[in-house]
């Protein structure tokens, strides 16, 4: 990523070059066509049609390497934003933002295939989560199980919004141990 935006960088600054230029030429035939003009108003009158064409045929290159620009820039932002989309609803968590009733406003994908509904939206939490209270004044955890999945809830009620992890895995391997440690204590 670091060489593509110095390649990047690097072209910018050959631009600016170019516009530099650009200015510095039209600058450069105005002066000989003022000079010209000073000798014999036809051959300076000349040597300014001469210099409007320079400065025009320039102008349009500009342009058409401007749009060039703007057209390449603009595909690689919609890449980008694709790409932040996709590495977004493929995020291995759920996120709902809900509203002060407690109906769901928002949900990611995860949260789709955690209740198997096509969209939540518009229900209520407690509907797949009974033992769930949204509180309104501090940020809490809560552990909460869903048919064969247990989900730790990160409730943030100041911006109504619940992220949810699948802590299944670690729900099972505590079990074992609480079982393991109190057959041994037993023993």
């Amino acid at each position: 990523m670091r060489a593509g935006a110095n390649r990047n960088m690097a072209e910018w600054r050959k631009r600016q070059d170019v516009s530099w230029r650009t200015v510095g030429l039209g600058l450069f035939t105005a002066a000989v066509a003022a000079g010209w003009f000073a000798l014999d108003w036809r051959a300076g009158l000349a040597a300014e049609a001469v210099a409007a064409g320079v400065i025009y045929a320039y102008w349009r290159l500009e342009w058409s390497e401007w749009r060039i620009w703007r057209r390449r820039v603009a595909g690689l932002s919609y890449r980008v934003r694709k790409a932040g989309e996709e590495a977004f609803n493929g995020l291995p968590l759920g996120i709902v933002l809900y509203d002060e009733s407690g109906r769901i406003e928002w949900h990611n994908p995860f949260f789709r295939r955690m209740t198997g509904e096509e969209s939540a939206v518009g229900r209520y939490l407690s509907e797949w989560f009974p033992a769930l209270r949204l509180k309104k004044d501090r940020d809490e955890v809560v552990v909460l199980p869903l048919s064969d999945r247990v989900y730790e809830a990160h409730l943030r009620p100041s911006r109504r919004l619940v992220y949810f992890f699948d802590v299944t895995e670690r729900a099972v391997l505590q079990k074992r141990w609480k079982k393991s440690v109190s057959a041994s204590a037993s023993s």
